[in-house]
């Protein structure tokens, strides 16, 4: 039986009609009360439909923009989407099917990626909404930037495990609060915070990322 979670994308489109057998798409809202997507399927012939232009990665999987996300339900619905898009399906189709599947099924792949993570959802969220941090800015205190330069040479220097765990711990704790300061933010609509909580949320990732690696960790 085929998921609520995904129903609403199945056979809605912001316009035309459908390639194979000229029904009219029609335009629905996602069962979730999320932003109206594009076609997955025609409903008249099942035929699976090109990917529309212009949507952002909350609209392909079906989710309010919004920073809070259950990332279960958004991995469900990943899930969900690929058992109905990946290319497998469509093996013994038509190659214009596959083509379709194919564009479907990578698009549903890198939305997935972008939402799934706090920092990446949060960084697109803000692009969205026009307040975009770009690649290589660093208009951070000097101070905190020398703190975040002596942890990360700490950690490089560092072959003591306990220590290096330590640290992580630490650190989980200040990127905790950041994400509970960025929730804040968004909530209030407060993108110039956001983009400035954002900017050390990048530092602490980044921090975090590294003790994992030290340890050998995921």
């Amino acid at each position: 039986m085929m998921s609520s979670r995904i129903m609403g994308r199945l056979y809605c489109s912001s316009s035309g009609v459908c390639w194979n057998c000229s029904a009219e798409l029609s335009r629905s809202a996602t069962s979730s009360g999320g932003p109206r997507v594009g076609a997955l399927f025609c409903a008249s012939c099942n035929m699976i439909q090109p990917l529309e232009d212009g949507l952002n990665s909350f609209q392909i999987m079906g989710k309010e923009e919004k920073f809070d996300m259950d990332v279960q339900d958004l991995t469900n619905s990943f899930r969900d989407l690929q058992r109905l898009l990946h290319p497998d399906k469509f093996s013994n189709k038509s190659e214009i099917e596959q083509s379709y599947s194919a564009a479907q099924s990578s698009a549903v792949n890198r939305a997935y990626k972008v939402l799934l993570k706090p920092l990446s959802r949060g960084l697109y969220l803000l692009e969205l909404r026009g307040f975009s941090i770009e690649e290589g800015e660093s208009n951070i205190d000097p101070v905190f930037l020398m703190e975040v330069m002596e942890i990360n040479e700490q950690i490089a220097d560092t072959d003591d495990l306990d220590t290096i765990r330590r640290m992580g711990k630490d650190n989980s704790v200040i990127l905790n609060a950041h994400l509970d300061e960025l929730q804040a933010a968004f909530n209030k609509a407060d993108y110039s915070g956001a983009r400035e909580t954002l900017m050390r949320l990048k530092y602490y990732a980044n921090i975090d990322d590294k003790v994992k690696e030290k340890l050998g960790t995921d």
